[in-house]
């Protein structure tokens, strides 16, 4: 697993022209979790390659280390005090089915706001 860039803090990277990903951080960010939301389409430079950054939700832990998909989901919903719904996605039996369906509906959605 990639490690985050020395100066990054904790954070969540997410894509700002998705309503639905957009609901979802604004909600968490009203739990005053701490995490800094970054929003990729305001950024100027970024620490990762910028369509991986859309396609899929990408966190990056205090240790340095950076997650994606589910994974940064399930990281992002314990920081923001949603532990019921982390562990219920981390749960090894439902894990394995998520998170291909997870991967699936992102590649649908990058797909939809991006397809030229």
């Amino acid at each position: 697993m990639p490690v985050a860039p020395n100066n990054v803090k904790s954070c969540v990277y997410y894509d700002g022209a998705c309503s639905v990903c957009s609901r979802e951080i604004d909600a968490l960010k009203a739990t005053g979790s701490g995490l800094n939301f970054v929003n990729v389409h305001e950024q100027d430079t970024l620490p990762y390659n910028k369509k991986q950054m859309l396609m899929h939700l990408h966190a990056v832990a205090p240790s340095g280390e950076v997650l994606t998909g589910l994974d940064a989901n399930i990281y992002m919903w314990r920081a923001c005090g949603k532990h019921w719904l982390a562990s219920f996605m981390a749960f090894p039996l439902i894990y394995i089915f998520a998170k291909p369906v997870y991967n699936s509906w992102a590649k649908r959605r990058y797909k939809k706001l991006y397809a030229n």
